[in-house]
């Protein structure tokens, strides 16, 4: 199997639910920027992307999710995960860091579970749900980001990566694949599949100014 069957493969798996999660993610963005927008400004450059987990968690519980199901426990830093149990897929909604890490992807950091989330084998062997796959959880992180940091109604970006290790502060977090989510659903027009561990910026950084970052 190849890094590309895998990246389509990540892209099947996500295309019922990307439209949905492109629209109730845009609109947690704008509850947390009305509830939290100010003081996010005024220096608290984790608090818009908390406040937007849990806006989206409250959004999305309850929907029709096509196979999937909210998990993850609020309590801990808003954490909001997004699971498959047919194909064995775990997502961690994240905050992209463009500014401050180079390709984007934030680094584990010295949480050990979260260091042992971003340490995983590449996808060399089928995956999950693939012919002659054999069963095992894939961790992947779900990324988002402001098109423009100064103007929330551009609107924001989001991708799905799988990383290979917690990676270093300043350097890239090594991933052996990206898949663009698109606000349509199913226009699979942004796979990307990183054969070393330079990763590859995906997204031109369009942003001005410091923008919002996540601290976590």
């Amino acid at each position: 199997m190849t890094t590309e069957d895998a990246a389509r493969h990540v892209a099947k798996v996500m295309q019922p639910i990307s439209g949905l999660l492109y629209q109730q993610a845009s609109r947690a963005l704008v509850l947390a920027d009305n509830r939290v927008g100010d003081l996010a400004r005024q220096g608290d450059k984790g608090l818009l992307s908390r406040t937007m987990r849990g806006d989206l968690r409250a959004l999305l519980v309850g929907q029709e999710l096509q196979g999937w199901c909210v998990a993850g426990k609020p309590a801990r830093g808003g954490e909001l995960y997004l699971q498959h149990p047919e194909t064995g897929f775990l997502l961690r909604f994240l905050k992209e860091r463009r500014q401050t890490y180079p390709g984007g992807v934030p680094v584990a950091g010295y949480n050990n579970a979260r260091r042992n989330w971003w340490s995983q084998p590449p996808c060399q062997a089928p995956l999950p749900g693939m012919e002659d796959s054999t069963d095992r959880e894939i961790k992947l992180l779900l990324l988002w980001d402001l098109v423009d940091s100064d103007d929330l109604e551009r609107g924001i970006l989001m991708r799905v990566v799988h990383p290979l290790a917690p990676g270093r502060y300043g350097s890239s977090v090594p991933v052996d694949l990206s898949v663009e989510l698109t606000e349509l659903g199913g226009l699979w027009g942004g796979l990307e599949f990183v054969g070393d561990d330079d990763l590859t910026d995906f997204f031109p950084d369009e942003e001005t100014g410091t923008g919002l970052q996540e601290a976590r």
